[in-house]
């Protein structure tokens, strides 16, 4: 699902990044509060810093978050790291469960996961921000909806493409990620990534 993001970026890619900045709206809070704090890091990490990696390092270094350094940790939350770009954070949490930021190491992608959360919670706080976006000049479209067997029951993912209006080549894709059940490293994960759409 990585893409690169090398030409992402740039005139256009900035005046992307400003309208849909503008046009996301925090959903609303739901009963659970893993669901809430996993979409409360996604704002603040992710959508506040959208494209700018750099953004997103600083303000986690604010926030004092422990940079994760062990191997088997960092494949799991980075994946590969050619460029050694990808970093990840572990998140405290108010929570019995456990959070954690990443950049992704091929698309220094913004991706937050919780080790567990009301999986049809975190869907609809998802589904409310990134459809919340479309407005005049702002496209968002479903570009893959998909169910599979996992180890901890049903994994579903979704993906959304938004874009400037009339933009096919670039956008940035919002990734939804969920396990049926816990009992995995993470239950759920959101990701943004500038993507190139062709």
């Amino acid at each position: 699902l990585d893409r690169s993001l090398g030409a992402c970026m740039g005139r256009a890619g900035r005046r992307l990044f400003a309208f849909a900045l503008l046009a996301f709206l925090p959903a609303a809070a739901s009963a659970d509060p893993n669901a809430n704090s996993l979409i409360h890091l996604f704002n603040d990490a992710c959508i506040q810093n959208m494209g700018r990696p750099d953004a997103t390092r600083a303000w986690a270094a604010t926030q004092r978050f422990r940079v994760l350094t062990h191997p088997s940790v960092l494949r799991l939350f980075v994946g590969d790291n050619p460029r050694g770009k990808g970093v990840a954070w572990e998140v405290p949490s108010l929570t019995t469960a456990r959070f954690a930021l990443s950049l992704r190491g091929s698309t220094e992608a913004c991706t937050v996961y919780a080790e567990r959360a009301d999986v049809k919670a975190v869907e609809s706080m998802f589904l409310q921000e990134v459809q919340g976006a479309k407005r005049p000049g702002i496209d968002v479209r479903k570009d893959v909806e998909k169910v599979s067997k996992g180890h901890f029951g049903l994994v579903k993912q979704l993906i959304y493409i938004v874009t400037t209006t009339g933009n096919v080549d670039k956008g940035y894709e919002f990734i939804f990620t969920t396990a049926e059940r816990p009992g995995g490293p993470y239950q759920v994960s959101v990701q943004i990534v500038a993507a190139l759409l062709h």
